[in-house]
């Protein structure tokens, strides 16, 4: 590893920049760079860097000292391109990480950070949390060391080409009598307790079911719009047939319309006169009486769907990384949509994503029902189709022979 300039260490007392009798001269002072290994090689290097603008007289030092990250992350939430044409829900995740940062290096001056540093960082928290968690917090560092380029702050991204742990992508999505199991328990009221002393006690019981999450449930599957935007959903939003909302994205917004099926339109059509026609959230927590929060939602529905026998129960360990999640009805929607012949230009008219995206890679998986259609698109021209998806057990002889065929080929 290579040294770095007047960086000491001391046994028991951490890491200390120490100085030179002409940096003395010129007002610089020894520092404590305290125990934190990564904090004190960053903060040794912009010292380094202060000093070396000293001496070649470039810009004057008073103008350097206040760009630490905590001040470039104000900025960053201030400028109204980087940051304020962002989509609410994308905002939230970066305020998120910035938190992170701050924490982290906030006092570390930007031009002082190095790309060894960007990888310690990333490693560390694959290490101590997740690896998606570190490529989250990876690319909210890249964003601001870019924004930095931008306003002058940095020569260039030391983060940009950083290799990073690729995550396999997710497979998981729900079968359609499961869909149906959740919301028929989401329907059905159930015991409601504060406790097993209270269910004993019956001082507290009261029967109550989540209807609002059956909704949610039914309108995902129909649409595969994903958890935030359902939650926004209004009232004002349906015309009795389907759903008009613009959804706020990176590239570019869209305004989607959005049909559903009859049992969606039975489910919202249920209030009266009056709130139909209202600003009124569709999905209203019923524990509170207001709109619900994300992370309420999932805690809500992760106990929908123990109470389904889907997930393990608490005193259970299970596999959380391969759980499936609310979001897995979004990926189970446009799978049914491939399976059954729908084009990336139709999906996309659902999902809000562009026809050629490859963040439908991510969400449409192509299962056995797709691989039946092919096959049949395939031979289209013979007197009956090559295979039914009903039949798949039994293939005929059509398929016997193309497979011989196949394996001589």
């Amino acid at each position: 590893m290579k040294k770095i300039r007047h960086l000491i260490s001391k046994k028991d007392h951490g890491f200390y920049w120490q100085i030179t009798p002409a940096m003395k001269k010129a007002g610089f002072r020894a520092q404590n760079l305290g125990k934190d290994k990564i904090a004190a090689e960053i903060k040794a290097e912009e010292l380094n860097c202060e000093w070396d603008k000293y001496k070649q007289a470039g810009e004057p030092l008073e103008q350097m000292t206040n760009r630490d990250f905590n001040s470039l992350i104000h900025r960053f939430q201030k400028n109204p391109t980087f940051y304020g044409e962002l989509s609410g829900v994308y905002k939230d995740e970066l305020d998120r990480e910035f938190k992170l940062i701050g924490d982290k290096i906030g006092a570390a001056k930007v031009h002082a950070l190095r790309r060894k540093h960007v990888r310690t960082i990333y490693d560390d928290m694959s290490n101590a949390v997740s690896i998606k968690k570190a490529n989250k917090n990876f690319k909210a560092i890249h964003r601001l060391l870019a924004f930095a380029v931008e306003i002058g702050w940095a020569d260039f991204n030391v983060a940009t080409g950083m290799e990073k742990i690729s995550i396999k992508g997710r497979y998981q999505k729900y079968e359609p009598d499961e869909i149906n199991l959740l919301m028929r328990v989401a329907l059905n009221r159930y015991l409601d307790c504060r406790g097993p002393l209270n269910c004993l006690a019956g001082s507290t019981i009261r029967t109550t079911s989540r209807r609002s999450l059956a909704i949610a449930i039914s309108i995902a599957y129909d649409t595969s719009l994903p958890r935030q935007d359902i939650l926004a959903l209004k009232y004002s939003d349906f015309d009795g047939k389907g759903f008009s909302l613009r959804q706020l994205k990176k590239r570019g917004d869209r305004n989607l319309y959005l049909p559903v099926t009859p049992r969606t339109m039975a489910l919202v059509s249920q209030g009266d006169v009056v709130q139909l026609k209202s600003d009124q959230h569709i999905c209203i927590n019923e524990e509170t009486g207001k709109p619900w929060e994300l992370k309420l939602f999932s805690k809500a529905f992760l106990k929908l769907s123990r109470r389904a026998g889907l997930r393990s129960q608490k005193n259970q360990r299970e596999q959380e990384k391969d759980a499936r999640t609310f979001h897995d009805i979004r990926r189970t929607a446009m799978t049914e949509m491939g399976d059954n012949q729908a084009t990336n230009v139709e999906i996309a008219a659902f999902s809000g994503h562009a026809p050629n995206s490859t963040a439908l890679n991510d969400y449409v998986k192509p299962g056995k029902k797709a691989a039946v259609n092919a096959l049949n698109k395939r031979f289209s021209d013979e007197s009956q189709n090559v295979i039914s998806d009903e039949n798949s057990e039994k293939p005929s002889a059509t398929v016997t022979t193309l497979h011989k065929t196949s394996d001589h080929s």
